[in-house]
Order: C-alpha cells, then structure tokens, then sequence
C-alpha cells in the first residue's frame, strides 16, 4: 500500500485520517462528557488544520502525471481516493453537528464533492472491472472496500443537508452494497484461491473495512429509514459477527507479527493503513447509536446497549493509541532530517 513517489509527497490514503478523527468527534465523543465540552474545541481545530493540509498536498499530487500513474491509475491504489471523499463527506457532517449555521457552505461544500465522487464512481467502475478480469495480478485487498465507504458517505451526508427523494437515496445504498458484494468477492478470491502468502506479512490493516463498509451501511439504511428499528438490529447483529470475525483474524496475525519482528517492528511501527482501523471502528459506534429502538428482541436491544458502553471506550483507546505513533512517527522524522542537515 505504500507508495513512495519523493520524500516530500502526502500518502494518497491519507484521507483516512480525517476519516478516523471526524468519526469519532460525530459520534464517539459524546460518550465523553468531559473531553466534549473541554477539549474537544482543539480535536474540531486539529481536524480542520489536518484536512486543509492534506486535501491542499494530495490535490497538488494529483495534477501531476506520476502521481496519477503510480497512484490512480493502478486497480488497487486508485481506491485510496475513496478516503478523500469519505474523509469530506465525514468533515461536512461534523461541520453540520458543531456549525449548524453554516449549512449553506456545506451544502456547496458537499456538492463540490460529490463532483468529485461522480469521477471516482466511473473509476471504481473500471477498475473493479479490470481486477475481475485479471484479480492474480494486483493482489486486492480492504482498500477496495473504499468505493462502498465512498458511496454510502455519500448517502448519509446527502439525508442530512439535503431535501432528496428516498428512492434516490436507497439506489446510493444499492450501488455501495454492489461495490461491498465485488469487493468481498475479490478479496475472498486472493486469499482463498491465492498461494504463497502468509498472515503476518500478507493481511494488511485495510481488511478491516470488511466490517467498516458494512457498518457506514447500516447507518445508511438508518439515515434512509428504509428498515425498522427490528430490521436495523438484525443487521447489527450482523455487522458484530463480521467485526468479531475479522477482527479475531487481527488479534491471530498481531500474535504472529510480535513473535516474528518484536513488538515495536511488529505491532507499533506507524503506517497510515493504521487510520483505517480507528475508522472502522468509530463507524460501528456511529452505527449503533443512531439505531432507533426497536418495538420487539428486548434482549438483544439490552445487549446492544450494553456492548455500546464498551465499544466506546475501544473507540477511544486505539485513536489514543494511533495518535501517540502518529506523534512519535512525526518526531522521529523531524530527529532524522535535523541529523542529516548536520552532516552535510
């Protein structure tokens, strides 16, 4: 997933950044009365200060010819442009949450990038069409999974701070559910039917959008209020068992990777895939809060309730714990720069 073009370029998913850090202050946050109201000021103005850095650095990568052929017009890396766009879309609804009186400027906002989004539609369409042909040459993995991340950000936002039809809204929801079914098909194809790959080495952060995409779904369906509150907690349920699936996955591959390379090599050496991770997971939280109760399945429904008490403070760890490598990735570069600007 790395893509090292100069020392200077911005890593083309680094939208799952402003992902990461926008989903948890749309909705993880408010299961922290204190961090909300004391400094959560300072993640809404580290979350702008981050995207305008990003977005101005990726989009001057992108109107250059190397980046577009090292980075989009690869079947595999072109998904990562998916992150810039969930990553606006989830920048406008935070914006809504804590800025309501700014809805005209996110509505332009929202529509300049769905602009963007119609381009990335047509590319996901060529490029999914160019890996189902030819899947054994690009080795696809959760990055994929972005183009129904995209899709149904798309949706959610558009609920909110537009008057749009539902009908409108559900084939959005249809056409990310698409992108999820090719997506899952080609991933399963690698790792079922490919040889010579291992856990450890071969199971990238990414595939954690397996759960992620089906969770920005679920709060889909919810933004459409195309099922009731019953239908919404079976497909909760269903979200948890792949969660805990492919998450059971991770805890077998982290276990691999420490006794391989250490623990730092191993599990805390920073890479922005990390972010996806954060992501995933403050958007199952997103998903299940926004869950209107249901009328029957009392227990489940207390189970539910029960498992988000937890799940919140997950939420808030691993972005604790993503940030602190994110800093010390930071600092060690800057410590390398100075060193070698002193033996020149």
């Amino acid at each position: 997933m790395k893509i090292n073009l100069t020392k200077r370029e911005v890593h083309p998913a680094s939208g799952a950044i402003m992902m990461a850090i926008g989903i948890f202050l749309y909705a993880d946050v408010e299961a922290f009365p204190l961090i909300d109201q004391n400094v959560g000021w300072m993640f809404i103005i580290a979350l702008y200060l981050i995207s305008i850095r990003l977005l101005t650095s990726l989009f001057l990568q992108f109107s250059r010819n190397e980046f577009i052929e090292k980075a989009l017009r690869h079947p595999v890396r072109f998904f990562a442009m998916g992150t810039w766009i969930a990553g606006i879309f989830v920048l406008c609804q935070v914006t809504l949450k804590y800025f309501p009186e700014w809805l005209h400027v996110i509505q332009v906002a929202a529509g300049l990038n769905t602009s963007l989004y119609v381009v990335f539609l047509f590319g996901c369409i060529i490029q999914m069409r160019a890996l189902l042909k030819n899947q054994a040459a690009f080795s696809p993995h959760g990055i994929i999974l972005l183009s129904t991340v995209a899709t149904q950000s798309l949706v959610i936002t558009w609920a909110k701070i537009y008057t749009i039809p539902v009908k409108f809204l559900l084939i959005g929801v249809i056409i990310g559910a698409l992108f999820y079914l090719c997506s899952v098909w080609l991933i399963n194809g690698r790792y079922l039917n490919g040889e010579n790959w291992s856990l450890k080495d071969d199971w990238p952060n990414t595939n954690c959008i397996l759960h992620g995409a089906l969770s920005i779904t679920g709060l889909a369906l919810v933004s459409t209020q195309a099922l009731s509150g019953t239908g919404l907690l079976l497909v909760w349920l269903a979200v948890l068992l792949v969660l805990l699936s492919v998450e059971t996955v991770e805890i077998v591959r982290a276990v691999k990777r420490v006794l391989a390379y250490g623990w730092k090599k191993g599990l805390f050496t920073y890479d922005v895939s990390q972010w996806s991770r954060n992501f995933t997971f403050g958007m199952f939280y997103a998903f299940s809060v926004a869950m209107p109760e249901p009328h029957s399945l009392t227990i489940l429904h207390q189970f539910h309730t029960g498992f988000l008490l937890i799940w919140s403070w997950v939420v808030l760890l691993f972005l604790c714990v993503e940030i602190f490598l994110w800093a010390s990735s930071a600092s060690y570069s800057v410590r390398e720069k100075e060193v070698t600007n002193l033996r020149r």
